[in-house]
């Protein structure tokens, strides 16, 4: 009898974990947020950030880089290569000359006028109507400027030259930066460092 008890006490235990095994909770299934591709790319950079903070979020293999001019004008710029209206382009981050934090980028586009205002009419139909242009055809050079909410800011299409000698420059920018524009067309700072504080970023007609 007693020989008997240690083999039903040990059934016992036997029996009770395959019961707690069969009754246990299946595994959580895994979070889609946590196994989502980290987002890259200039989607990944926020006004404000700095140089280091740009190089770390957008990725790639953005690397600094010395800058040459714009919103920032004498600092330290980033450049990366992405991926943009089906074409793999260096975008250049410029950073606020004051604040040393990120203010704008853009991106140059190879090719004749006529392409620039292919890409012109592409934002007039992603973005509406620019709030602002100026130059014209006959003036050898265009700039249209549109309000996009997502950023929140501003994207500036700039296009100059001859066939040959022809500059087709997309910006980004925040919409509280040096060359930012209120409806008139002024820019926020108009050539003075000091922010003028009438300045209103534009925000087009509601409805």
């Amino acid at each position: 009898m007693k020989l008997m008890i240690p083999g039903a006490l040990a059934l016992t235990v036997i029996t009770l974990a395959g019961v707690v095994s069969a009754c246990a909770e299946p595994a959580p299934a895994p979070n889609p947020a946590a196994t989502a591709a980290k987002v890259t790319g200039r989607a990944a950079a926020k006004w404000g950030m700095t140089p280091a903070e740009v190089v770390k979020a957008v990725g790639g293999g953005a690397k600094l880089s010395k800058g040459t001019g714009g919103a920032a004008s004498g600092s330290t710029d980033v450049v990366s290569a992405e991926a943009i209206e089906g074409l793999t382009r260096t975008f250049e981050y410029q950073f606020d000359y004051n604040t040393k934090k990120l203010a704008a980028y853009h991106v140059l586009f190879p090719g004749s006028l006529p392409s620039c205002q292919a890409l012109r009419k592409k934002l007039d139909a992603r973005y509406g109507q620019p709030f602002y242009t100026s130059g014209g055809i006959g003036q050898g050079w265009i700039n249209s400027v549109w309000y996009d909410a997502a950023l929140p800011g501003q994207i500036e299409l700039f296009s100059q030259g001859e066939e040959g000698d022809v500059t087709c420059r997309l910006t980004f920018m925040d919409e509280m930066a040096a060359n930012a524009r209120a409806a008139d067309g002024r820019t926020r700072h108009e050539g003075n460092p000091t922010p003028r504080p009438e300045y209103k970023p534009y925000r087009p007609p509601a409805g």
